[in-house]
């Protein structure tokens, strides 16, 4: 089916925050006599807060009650934030040439207060008709939940809706949404066979979009643009 909206990730997709994710975990695992561990990272990659906490209790034992846990690793994430936010490149440009054709949203794994937080810190609220967390859904990624309660809010089929990820489980969970996939990977959360096998386009970064959607060969065939998003 011909895309008629677009779903945005938010963390390693339209803002750099990994770093301040990276500094907040960091911390919360030091206080509990845990280092950091990449390898850990890519099993909580893209997941939920209190997902992200149930790996980490179970992978390092931390004891503690997981609500207050999480709540200790957000206050450290939004103490991160408060140093500064910086967008990925292309994020910006990305949203203004897709905004003019189509209705445009977040669906993130984040609490809502952190994503309402970085949009504010960009000022692209107008852009986005709505903003999903993954606290709002009962299952976070790699279930679709979150990406389905996007679509319904933008009153777009699934199948009419494109995301852009930088996760595999975020990339997995639009699959199974039935949605169209173009993956802007991370590289540190999986290998470029694995982003291939789960996503149809994958960029380097979302400042090849307009080349990947306005600048491709034409089809020799027919004399139709290849574009990213059909």
């Amino acid at each position: 089916m011909t895309t008629r909206g677009i779903i945005f990730d938010l963390d390693g997709l339209l803002i750099d925050s990994e770093p301040h994710w990276q500094a907040a975990e960091t911390a919360f695992l030091e206080a509990h006599g845990h280092g950091y561990d990449p390898a850990l990272a890519r099993r909580y990659a893209g997941l939920r807060l209190p997902d992200v906490i149930g790996v980490m209790q179970q992978a390092c034992e931390i004891p503690g009650d997981p609500d207050g846990l999480a709540a200790d690793l957000l206050a450290r994430l939004l103490g991160e934030y408060d140093r500064g936010l910086h967008a990925c490149p292309g994020a910006e440009a990305a949203i203004r040439l897709l905004e003019r054709r189509y209705p445009l949203g977040v669906a993130s794994s984040s609490p809502l207060s952190v994503i309402r937080f970085a949009i504010r810190e960009f000022g692209w609220e107008a852009s986005l008709a709505t903003l999903c967390s993954g606290e709002e859904v009962s299952r976070g990624k790699p279930a679709p939940d979150v990406f389905l309660l996007a679509a319904k809010r933008l009153d777009i089929p699934p199948d009419a809706c494109c995301v852009f990820e930088d996760s595999l489980a975020g990339l997995r969970a639009a699959r199974a949404a039935g949605m169209r996939r173009i993956a802007v990977p991370t590289q540190a959360f999986g290998t470029a066979d694995e982003f291939a096998s789960v996503a149809n386009v994958v960029l380097a970064s979302l400042t090849d979009l307009h080349r990947a959607m306005v600048e491709t060969p034409r089809n020799k065939e027919n004399g139709i643009p290849n574009d990213a998003l059909t």
